[in-house]
């Protein structure tokens, strides 16, 4: 049976202000969907913080991966704060991401001066990922087998 969600989300945007500063503890945050998902076509309007030391990201992964014996499965969309005119995407599977698919995506302008729309689309053929509509990476099953059948939460977090 195929399921189809609508999830509106609202997220506050949090300024960031770069400079140098004390040693401090920083906190951070994540929402995370309560139940596992097996497939789906994932969509984030988001705006990345810049910031060294900051990642936005918008991923998909299998719960208690963290765990002993649990293999790791990751599928994610990350902006890295230190550099936003770049957009990395990662395919991570096995012990201690023993398998790891990572792409570092050139953008044609800082992805942080405005709203884009990140795209995860994960089905039993392939793992694509796109940015406005426009297609930046695809992987068809042959390429990351590992990762079919193995429900995953989403998850949002800085």
């Amino acid at each position: 049976m195929i399921r189809k969600y609508t999830i509106i989300l609202v997220i506050l945007m949090l300024g960031c202000v770069a400079g140098v500063v004390e040693a401090k503890d920083y906190l951070s945050g994540e929402i995370c969907s309560n139940d596992d998902v097996l497939y789906g076509k994932f969509e984030v309007h988001m705006k990345p913080a810049k910031g060294s030391g900051l990642i936005s990201s918008f991923f998909l992964y299998k719960t208690d991966s963290h765990k002993v014996d649990v293999p790791w499965n990751e599928i994610d969309i990350e902006i890295l704060g230190k550099d936003t005119t770049k957009v990395q995407t990662n395919i991570l599977s096995g012990p201690e991401y023993r398998i790891s698919y990572v792409k570092l995506h050139d953008m044609e302008s800082d992805v942080a001066d405005n709203f884009h729309t990140y795209t995860l689309e994960w089905t039993p053929k392939h793992i694509s990922f796109a940015i406005d509509g426009k297609q930046i990476r695809y992987e068809d099953k042959r390429q990351v087998d590992h990762f079919w059948n193995q429900p995953m939460t989403y998850r949002f977090n800085l």
